[in-house]
């Protein structure tokens, strides 16, 4: 091609020799740096992974309180907005955070797989400008707390 600098030219024959199972021992170094992806992979070793699972929101919600709670809904959260968690102030707003319109649907969805109770949550509680983890957090303990009475009851004798 008259129009492609050799740089591109030779990256495509690498390309094309990897994707036919020849491996270069040396790739060229780039010209640019190279762009950052919006991406947060989780890496774990096996000994971080054999360990204790954390706690599921469910478990949180129905034995516990609303503060214990703030850390299993921060890193649901930072999976939904593929943030850090350390990176998640629990008196920030949600839309602060990085929350649209769009991944409000993906955490709506999430919190309402993660317990029963919260099929009733509404879009809205999510968007609020103020909504922040921890009111968040009262919040799905508040609409928890009456399935986990309802199942309390249901285990008495009559």
């Amino acid at each position: 091609d008259g129009g492609r600098d050799d740089h591109a030219a030779l990256l495509d024959q690498l390309a094309a020799l990897h994707t036919n199972g020849r491996t270069p021992t040396r790739w060229p170094e780039p010209h640019s740096t190279p762009v950052r992806l919006p991406v947060f992979w989780k890496h774990a070793s096996a000994a971080q992974t054999a360990n204790a699972a954390p706690p599921t929101l469910a478990e949180v919600l129905t034995a516990s309180t609303a503060q214990r709670a703030i850390p299993v809904v921060a890193a649901l959260l930072s999976d939904t907005l593929a943030i850090p968690v350390e990176n998640i102030d629990p008196e920030a707003a949600l839309v602060d955070l990085g929350l649209t319109s769009v991944t409000v649907i993906g955490l709506r969805d999430a919190l309402r797989a993660a317990h029963p109770a919260l099929a009733r949550l509404p879009v809205r509680a999510l968007l609020a400008e103020t909504t922040t983890v921890a009111g968040l957090t009262q919040v799905l303990t508040a609409l928890a707390a009456p399935a986990h009475k309802e199942e309390k009851e249901e285990d008495k004798p009559r």
